[in-house]
């Protein structure tokens, strides 16, 4: 009987043993809460395991553009307003074109009187070509005409038939008389029909340049290019006569000094000189006073004046062509009369004095071809008045491109006047109102006024600033979870793009600026809205897992408190991935095993002992626990 009792005695103490150790243990491990005084637990599960880098960030568009106008004006029509969508060339301004379109209508004047001056320089150049090429060829005979005369008194026989030379004594007198009829007869026609035609169409001309020139009230000087050139051109040609005049007039004195050309026709070398050093000295004069002055552009009513001058011009040629004509052909007359003379007088000296006629009569030949040598010499270089007028047209050309370009560009100006959006976005911001006066953007001293700021948010990005502690850990391309405080419902997706080289330091502080592109497209999302990016450094799937501060640290080991039914046991572990919040257990553990979670601050070294002591003081049966 007492034998019984003390087994029921003994049983009775092991089983309030048992019941304290597990009320001790559910009391202080159990359930994963805080008891208060030790720890709580933690069931090793299936899990993922997430590692990521945090900052803080706001909204930018995949672009923004600036836009500006390159015409200057002011705005008559601003047709957009901060949030507007726009698509490709969709209206944003209208600039006032009225200097546009004045500077357009200059331009186009220009062009005009450029054409009118082109036309007339390459007449101007035709005429001139086909009068020298006649003058050579005209001089080119007659030289070989005297070159063939001399031949054949070189080769004539000394005696001479009196017949002969009295024939050639009438055909002389013959040719004298015919050439001074010819003088008379061109003497006598004054053409007055014809001249006074060319001269109303001058008075004409004159008057209407002076009635539009009178519409140019505040122009008082102006420069003019190609009278530049044309008097440049004057001054080279009478340079060129004046030589030719002075070699004429030195071989007609030796003529004369010879004997072979009479004092007439040395006074009339001297006086064509003269003339030829007075031209000279009037076109020199007239270069010399030709100065610079206009500065303001010229404008519509220029052409009408350049117009008028040219019709001047022409007119002042026709008439002065009339002039010249009758002068020049007065001329040649006699130049005849005078060769005619001179011949009559040879052809009687040969009859007068037969003996001596053979050498006059070589010694006349000669000084003919030597003459006619100057004269077609003198043709030849009158072909520089040619290149002269060449360079004209050339000139003239080029003002026609100049102002077909000036043209060109007034037209495209006064396209600028309208201001359409370049590429779908949205106005970011407003720079101007109606009514604002602005600069050209392609002025060589400012750069333009900006209009509006056009973003394309059809892909938005995050500008975050990452602690430089992180950047290590994050890489272009790595996943990002993006939330925005405005639209706090929704978690965005992305990547990084683009991590900056050059750090930045703002009150001790260093980070680099990363950029996110969010792959979701959402019109909810604009410009500068505050965004909290998730940088995933690290993931797990279907791990193992246990929250880190159920991992401990023992002498370099990674150990884990297993609870058993036994009590509390310190088992060795490896890890893999520690996220955030959990920690990636490679093995030691086991699905669904309870693991001690220590307390904050708990620096014991043998957890799992000093749960077995302090069951076994309270139980008062430490024999039956698991040592």
């Amino acid at each position: 009987m007492k034998k019984t009792m003390r087994v029921w005695i003994i049983i009775g103490a092991v089983l309030v043993g048992a019941v304290g150790v597990f009320l001790l243990v559910r009391g202080r491990f159990g359930s994963a809460k805080e008891t208060g005084e030790q720890a709580q637990t933690a069931t090793v599960e299936r899990g993922t395991v997430r590692k990521t880098v945090s900052a803080d960030g706001v909204l930018v568009p995949l672009t923004t553009v600036e836009v500006k106008s390159y015409a200057g004006g002011k705005i008559e029509v601003l047709a957009v307003d901060v949030g507007d969508r726009l698509k490709a060339g969709d209206l944003i301004a209208r600039i006032d074109p009225t200097d546009s379109r004045l500077s357009y209508d200059q331009a186009a004047a220009e062009l005009v009187a450029a054409q009118a001056n082109n036309t007339q320089a390459v007449l101007e150049a035709g005429a001139q070509v086909r009068q020298t090429r006649t003058s050579i060829t005209q001089a080119q005979a007659a030289y070989d005409a005297a070159l063939k005369d001399l031949d054949k008194i070189r080769k004539a026989d000394h005696p001479q038939e009196k017949a002969s030379v009295t024939a050639s004594v009438e055909k002389a007198r013959a040719a004298l008389a015919e050439a001074r009829d010819e003088l008379e007869g061109l003497r006598g026609a004054t053409q007055p029909q014809e001249l006074a035609s060319a001269q109303a169409a001058l008075t004409s001309a004159r008057a209407s340049l002076e009635a539009t020139e009178k519409d140019l009230e505040r122009i008082r000087a102006a420069t003019h290019p190609q009278a530049s050139a044309q008097a440049r051109s004057a001054v080279t040609r009478a340079e060129t006569t004046v030589a030719l005049r002075k070699k004429e007039l030195d071989r007609t004195r030796a003529l004369n000094k010879d004997g072979y050309v009479s004092q007439s026709e040395l006074d009339v070398a001297q006086s064509e000189y003269d003339t030829a050093n007075a031209e000279l000295a009037s076109v020199r004069e007239t270069a010399s006073t030709i100065g610079a002055g206009q500065k303001a552009e010229v404008l519509s009513a220029e052409a009408k004046v350049a117009q008028a001058r040219a019709e001047l011009a022409s007119a002042q040629k026709r008439s002065d062509t009339i002039a010249a004509q009758q002068s020049t052909a007065l001329k040649s007359a006699e130049s005849r009369v005078t060769q005619a003379r001179a011949e009559l007088t040879s052809a009687e000296k040969r009859l007068s004095t037969l003996a001596d006629e053979q050498d006059a009569e070589l010694r006349a030949a000669e000084a003919k071809v030597e003459q006619q040598r100057a004269a077609l010499e003198r043709s030849r270089i009158d072909g520089v008045a040619d290149d002269v007028k060449r360079a004209g047209v050339r000139s003239s050309q080029a003002s026609i491109t100049r102002a077909q370009a000036e043209v060109t560009n007034a037209t495209t100006v006064l396209g600028y006047t309208v201001i359409t959006a370049p590429r779908d976005g949205v106005i970011l911001a407003k720079h101007v109102e109606e009514g604002s006066m602005i600069t050209s953007g392609k002025s060589a001293v400012t750069s333009g006024e900006v209009l509006v700021d056009l973003g394309d948010i059809s892909t938005m990005f995050v500008e975050v600033d990452v602690d430089e502690a992180d950047v290590g850990e994050i890489a272009v391309g790595m996943d990002v979870e993006v939330t925005i405080e405005a639209v706090a419902e929704v978690t965005y997706h992305g990547h990084v793009t683009r991590i900056d080289p050059q750090a930045t330091q703002q009150s001790n502080v260093t980070t680099l600026k990363a950029e996110i592109e969010i792959k979701e497209h959402d019109e909810r999302l604009v410009p500068g809205m505050t965004a909290s990016c998730e940088f995933l450094v690290g993931e797990a799937e279907d791990a193992l897992v246990l929250p880190r501060r159920a991992i401990q640290e023992r002498d370099g080991r990674r150990v884990a408190y297993v609870q058993t039914q036994n009590g509390v046991e310190t088992r060795d572990i490896t890890i893999g991935l520690q996220g955030d919040e959990s920690t990636e257990v490679l093995t030691g553990l086991n699905e669904g095993e309870t693991v001690v979670i220590p307390k904050l601050g708990n620096n014991r070294t043998d957890f799992a002992a000093e749960m077995r002591k302090r069951a076994m003081e309270q139980s008062g049966a430490g024999n039956f626990l698991r040592k």
